[in-house]
């Protein structure tokens, strides 16, 4: 090979190799945003109105969102995080409207018809309280929105499973209709949790190897999850299953934080039963040890509608003990445990998740957000077994793979580590006619 073809080799390998960085994870911010839309038409003539001021406000959101309808009456109010908007609509001649409560969750597009009453109606304002829309005109698509509400007033979790010990945001999804726990994650449909899509704030999070979780963050540093079990959009693409999408919380305008824990003692759990082996001469059985977490949130502002922030890291351990027993046959058909015999040895992991997140208003049309993420995690070691290999990638492992085994741990250590680094940037152009995630 020529001294010139070798040059050449090397920048197209290294090409290929920053192409490869660059599409290691897919990107969908679309997946977090959401739309606001309706027309506005005169109450007496319903005639639509054009050039009406609509303005969204809400504690999700940096400072204001304004548009305008257009001489069809139609408005439009586009990138809206998830949160709980009021929408004000103002006219000369027209009384002004509001409407509170529009609860908004990720990836909808929600539609408010408006009517307007003229000034001579004789009221200065009128402000509505209502049931909200929630019929997503955007798409067809099925399943389920979990919110804090829910994570405040339901625990849920999922022992032994992937990120088991520190709840991880996929395990609210057994909440969802067609949902069910396996050893690896969440199955939807009938599929298994490695056919899902896994997204945290529009990045996709599965383990490239194996199609699980890669990065289990802890429910607690999430602000709504949404479980999507069919119909999905295009932008959802690569899984079979289904799509678990989860948007982090962020800062405001107020200052707020949290200091959680949970405690689960093996000791107020059923006795486990026995697992026989390929001969009754070893038997043995899987006991839950403890397992827990404890953490912290804070969240505020460094600019008021301006700069917020948001940080949090969380301590999860769970433990499992493993027993094997030999017996042995003092007539046919019977077999006694040899006194003694029996075996002890731990299962371990135990991780850290951690999170922080700055999100910038520029102007009313440019926001943008960084996000870095991380879940370390390591397993056995020690003299205890992991609870899970780099092979299998499931959740703890079925009691007899170490139990009817050679029960030696040889001090085997795992260790899975993901660290996430998201930039948003959501903008518009040209009056919000073109915009850009």
């Amino acid at each position: 090979m020529s001294k010139r073809q070798k040059v050449v080799w090397r920048s197209a390998r290294a090409a290929l190799v920053g192409i490869g960085l660059l599409c290691g994870s897919a990107a969908f911010a679309q997946v977090t945003n959401s739309v606001l839309t309706g027309n506005v038409v005169d109450a007496a003539t319903k005639a639509p109105v054009a050039d009406v001021v609509v303005t969204a406000t809400s504690p999700a959101l940096q400072g204001e969102q304004v548009v305008v309808t257009d001489a069809t009456g139609l408005y439009r109010v586009p990138q809206l995080p998830p949160g709980m908007y009021t929408l004000r609509f103002e006219k000369e001649s027209y009384r002004p409207f509001s409407r509170t409560g529009i609860d908004v969750a990720s990836d909808r597009t929600l539609r408010l018809n408006v009517e307007l009453l003229p000034e001579t109606a004789g009221a200065t304002e009128i402000s509505v309280v209502g049931s909200p829309p929630t019929v997503d005109v955007g798409s067809s698509t099925t399943g389920t929105t979990i919110s804090q509400d829910f994570v405040r007033n339901l625990a849920v979790s999922r022992p032994g499973g992937l990120g088991g010990a520190n709840r991880s945001f996929d395990s609210l999804a057994v909440a969802a209709p067609q949902a069910n726990a396996d050893l690896y994650g969440v199955g939807i449909n009938g599929t298994t949790s490695p056919e899902n899509s896994y997204l945290i704030d529009g990045l996709q999070v599965n383990n490239p190897a194996y199609g699980t979780l890669a990065t289990p963050l802890t429910s607690e540093f999430i602000d709504e999850v949404n479980v999507i079990t069919g119909g999905y959009m295009p932008e959802y693409g690569r899984t079979t299953g289904g799509a678990i999408s989860a948007v982090t919380k962020s800062g405001g305008n107020e200052f707020h934080g949290s200091v959680f824990g949970t405690f689960t003692p093996g000791s107020w759990t059923g006795a486990p039963g026995i697992i026989p082996g390929a001969t009754p001469a070893i038997t043995g059985k899987r006991e839950n040890g403890n397992i827990g977490d404890f953490g912290a949130t804070i969240g505020g502002y460094i600019i008021k509608d301006k700069l917020w922030f948001f940080a949090g890291v969380q301590y999860a351990a769970q433990r499992y003990i493993f027993y094997r027993t030999f017996n042995y046959s003092p007539s046919p058909g019977t077999f006694l445990p040899i006194d003694n015999s029996t075996q002890r040895r731990f299962g371990d992991e135990k991780g850290w998740n951690y999170i922080g997140k700055l999100t910038y208003l520029i102007n009313s049309d440019h926001r943008l957000s960084l996000t870095v993420t991380g879940t370390p995690t390591t397993g056995g070691g020690g003299g205890s077994f992991p609870l899970r290999t780099q092979g299998t990638q499931r959740g703890v492992l079925a009691a007899g793979t170490y139990t009817l085994g050679t029960f030696n741990s040889a001090n085997l250590m795992t260790k899975f580590d993901s660290l996430n680094i998201n930039g948003e940037w959501n903008g518009s152009f040209a009056d919000k006619k073109l915009l850009v995630d």
